[in-house]
């Protein structure tokens, strides 16, 4: 999806790209099928506001019609899927942006940061 700089989840049954911002595009990271081209716009997106929150990637986009956190694959961080995308990020490319991790000093994140959400 060449407008929203990622990459279509699924196909519906008219053949039409499914609109939704998920992190299973995450797993094409550490696959390595995702175009150096495309990485760089990937990985900004899974680390921006809209999927990470701190205690990893959430499953769904907050923007999308869907997106509830406390719902199992609908907005929730799973743990494992969070590992993987991390492994796709640490891929050794220079087009990757690897995340920053906390220093000494920087604040950690509590789960009462951001209430409501659900750890599968």
């Amino acid at each position: 999806m060449p407008d929203e700089g990622f990459y279509a989840i699924a196909l519906d049954r008219d053949k039409q790209q499914v609109n939704a911002i998920a992190s299973n595009v995450g797993h094409c990271l550490w696959t390595g099928i995702v175009d150096d081209s495309a990485a760089r716009s990937v990985v900004e997106r899974l680390l921006s506001p809209e999927f990470f929150t701190g205690f990893g990637i959430q499953t769904l986009a907050t923007g999308n019609t869907r997106y509830n956190p406390v719902s199992c694959h609908n907005g929730s961080v799973w743990p494992h899927d969070t590992a993987l995308i991390a492994a796709g990020i640490a891929r050794d490319t220079p087009t990757r942006r690897r995340p920053r991790t906390p220093t000494r000093g920087q604040q950690t994140l509590t789960p009462t940061d951001r209430p409501g959400h659900a750890y599968s």
